[in-house]
């Protein structure tokens, strides 16, 4: 009953609805509303900067041919679109006059040449019978060396399978001076080596004109032996002479120690005569084709140069009447055909490269300092869409800036890394330069980084639920909107990024 009186009451009923209109939003919007600002954890991540730009396509080599000389054409010899290699003839003028005088010129000067080669063979024959002495002289120096060290010195040596190991036998163990005998062991061992590289330099020996390495490389050697000689005395000369190796022994291996000293001596003196007889020979060749005062000589000289000079002349007109491609390519043009008049300097052909195409583009100032020579690219052509990457590097950066729409811009060249044959001159490229990357590095949003003056910040929220500033250092910014914290947070600290309204 006392309800139904509550609700005959009509501005009850009113007053009831008014606080609920009131009070249901305020509800709701309690329910609903938002954090005051939103947060970001600190976290490791990579950071990878990148510069995006649109270039074209265009050949990596291109070029407009045409003849030196004018004339009438007669003959093309590549069709549209054909493939090209460098030094390969595309057209020719009538050329048979010019072709004719190059025949003539060659043959005179195989005339001439004939001619002086006879004036001088007198004196190559000289220098043949010294240089086949001294060759021979060289190799008796390798004999005679083989045998003092393989037959006398190594009688002293322990025998061993491998040649690497140079040791003196088993009679001269705790004898005389310790260093000196791993001396001559040393020296051994390096003789061994320089015997087997001087076997394998003797075999171009015959076939070899400049003697002059084979004479430094066998005094070389014949030196180095003699030295060991030297040195096995010294040796010798320390052992006690109441041990018994020097009792039994020690006058056999001087005599071996002798004996190889003579050899090699021998063969140094026979070499240096040999060597003196070689150069005195060379220059008398050498007088006999240079003395100024041998006339006939001279005077074929003179010819033999004249018939050379006009050789050169008559190829320099024959090839003014050719066309050559001078690069690897596709024939892209062709403005001349067989038996008409064509004037010199008028474009006859052009020719672009079929391969190594490379992609031109401008980048802003504002980015250009992000980017250097040798930077990856990863390149997408309008063609066929973003699913076929190509990859190319950055290889030419022109810093002289051109101004495109009011923005300086600096011209930038990159080149594809592979060959394909999908690309194609024109072409529109979609170019994304990978200019630096760290990886496992601390990130935060670039939008929560707060600066004053030179100095940066971040909002932090700290244990008490309180908002602190805090001083950071940031490096590497990325294309994602991250940037690299490099000091002032640690990993885990929750950064505010926006104020919510």
């Amino acid at each position: 009953m006392k309800i139904i009186k509550f609700i005959k009451k009509p501005w009850m009923i009113i007053t009831l609805s008014i606080i609920g209109l009131i009070l249901i939003p305020i509800i709701i919007s309690q329910v609903n509303k938002k954090p005051l600002y939103e947060t970001y954890i600190v976290k490791r991540g990579n950071i990878i900067q990148e510069v995006d730009e649109t270039g074209k396509v265009e050949p990596a080599e291109s070029t407009n041919l045409a003849f030196e000389k004018g004339g009438k054409v007669a003959k093309i010899y590549v069709k549209l679109g054909d493939n090209v290699s460098v030094g390969q003839n595309l057209a020719r003028l009538e050329n048979s006059d010019l072709y004719a005088q190059v025949l003539q010129a060659e043959a005179n000067l195989k005339v001439q040449q004939a001619k002086l080669l006879e004036e001088l063979q007198i004196a190559e024959t000289g220098s043949s019978e010294t240089i086949k002495n001294l060759t021979n002289t060289i190799q008796d120096s390798y004999s005679k060396a083989i045998d003092a060290v393989k037959n006398k010195i190594d009688q002293m040596f322990i025998k061993t399978e491998t040649v690497y190991q140079a040791s003196l036998n088993s009679n001269f163990y705790n004898v005389g001076d310790f260093s000196l005998r791993a001396d001559v062991e040393s020296k051994r061992l390096a003789i061994e080596i320089s015997l087997r590289q001087w076997k394998t330099s003797l075999d171009s020996l015959a076939s070899n004109k400049n003697l002059d390495a084979f004479i430094s490389e066998t005094k070389t050697n014949l030196n180095l032996i003699r030295d060991l000689t030297n040195r096995m005395n010294d040796y010798f000369n320390t052992i006690d002479l109441s041990s018994s190796v020097a009792q039994n022994y020690l006058t056999t291996y001087r005599s071996y120690v002798s004996s190889a000293n003579t050899s090699v001596n021998t063969a140094l003196s026979t070499l240096l005569a040999a060597e003196q007889s070689y150069k005195t020979a060379q220059d008398q060749l050498t007088f006999k084709k240079s003395d100024a005062n041998n006339e006939q000589i001279n005077a074929q000289k003179a010819q033999v140069e004249s018939a050379q000079a006009s050789l050169l002349l008559a190829q320099a007109q024959l090839s003014k009447s050719i066309i050559k491609s001078p690069i690897d390519g596709m024939v892209a043009k062709i403005n001349a055909s067989a038996g008409e008049i064509i004037n010199a300097n008028e474009l006859a052909i052009s020719i672009i490269s079929k391969s190594k195409f490379e992609i031109e583009t401008n980048i802003p100032e504002a980015d250009i300092a992000k980017v250097k020579i040798g930077d990856k690219a990863k390149i997408t052509l309008d063609a066929y869409g973003n699913d076929v990457v190509f990859e190319a590097n950055i290889s030419e950066i022109d810093f002289d800036s051109t101004i495109i729409e009011g923005v300086p811009t600096y011209k930038t060249i990159l080149v594809f890394k592979n060959d394909d044959e999908k690309i194609v001159s024109g072409m529109t490229a979609n170019i994304t330069i990978s200019t630096a990357e760290k990886q496992n590095v601390l990130v935060m949003p670039y939008s929560a980084v707060i600066s004053k003056n030179s100095e940066k910040f971040a909002l932090i929220e700290n244990k008490d639920k309180k908002q602190e500033e805090k001083e950071i250092k940031v490096g590497l910014r990325g294309s994602d909107g991250n940037i690299e914290v490099i000091s002032g947070l640690n990993e885990g600290d929750k950064i505010i990024t926006s104020v919510n309204k």
